[in-house]
């Protein structure tokens, strides 16, 4: 890993109002992984669409951090399903005459 690709939660509150307790919140949820480095906590960079999208659940649907990580938790499985319904295509598509 990068250090340069780490982004301060501190600077990540500011700029989407949020406060401190709402990473304590995704961190014990385990909805987001962060870093400890220097005595200070960041998130990679990689993970900002995903924080993104868990605001959005949090601030437009007022859903709770159980109930998002169950709504990823679906749609890692819906996922993983797509992905071997393709995978089954392709093998079926041998046998297509």
């Amino acid at each position: 890993m990068k250090y340069e690709n780490l982004i301060l939660v501190s600077e990540v509150c500011k700029h989407y109002h949020l406060e401190r307790s709402f990473f304590d919140t995704l961190d014990q949820n385990d909805l987001l992984e962060f870093v400890y480095y220097e005595n200070e906590f960041f998130i990679e960079m990689e993970y900002l669409p995903r924080l993104e999208k868990i605001i959005r659940f949090q601030q437009d649907l007022d859903i709770n951090p159980e109930g998002i990580a169950v709504i990823f938790q679906l749609l890692d499985k819906v996922e993983n399903l797509q992905h071997e319904n393709r995978r089954l295509r392709t093998k079926l598509d041998i046998f297509d005459f």
